[in-house]
């Protein structure tokens, strides 16, 4: 039986691909699809659409607070919060002795009411000074144990890839 992705992972994915169409000149569904295509690896298929309706709600949301240049700080500092803590605030450990972060679940808690939900609340927090953003320099290469994940993270796209 084939497992679904968890959730924190579709979060990353989805807001990670919303900061890479701010900066790349590959349209947003060629760079959906490097995720999409991974995922197939790991856990069940998921559509393209999805993701890419999700990481267009990001967007969206950050248009309507006028994020303007700050909305690449923003992303990152959603990125740092979803792998250094889960949901409850409890930090997350990506590899234990006995369990995996990256272990696929039953049902799929990863829905677009849920990915969105959770950026959104994100980002009035960050506005609201309850949450910080990332420390300075942060990025996500920086990040021991999150394995494939973060490979298809820093991998480039190009118009060439569809």
């Amino acid at each position: 039986m084939a497992l679904h992705c968890p959730g924190w992972i579709l979060c990353i994915f989805c807001a990670n691909a919303a900061r890479e169409s701010l900066f790349y000149s590959a349209p947003l569904n060629v760079i959906i699809k490097k995720y999409t295509d991974e995922i197939a690896v790991h856990y069940n298929e998921i559509s393209a659409e999805f993701l890419q309706q999700c990481s267009e709600k990001i967007l969206g949301s950050l248009v309507e607070v006028e994020a303007g240049e700050s909305a690449e700080e923003v992303i990152r500092g959603y990125l740092y919060q979803k792998v250094k803590f889960k949901d409850d605030g409890s930090i997350r450990k990506l590899v234990g002795l006995f369990s995996s972060e990256f272990k696929g679940e039953r049902s799929q808690s990863g829905t677009e009411k849920y990915i969105v939900t959770n950026f959104r609340a994100f980002l009035f927090s960050l506005r609201s000074g309850k949450k910080v953003a990332c420390p300075p320099g942060w990025q996500v290469d920086q990040v021991p144990d999150l394995k494939w994940v973060q490979e298809v993270m820093m991998k480039k796209v190009s118009v060439f890839d569809v």
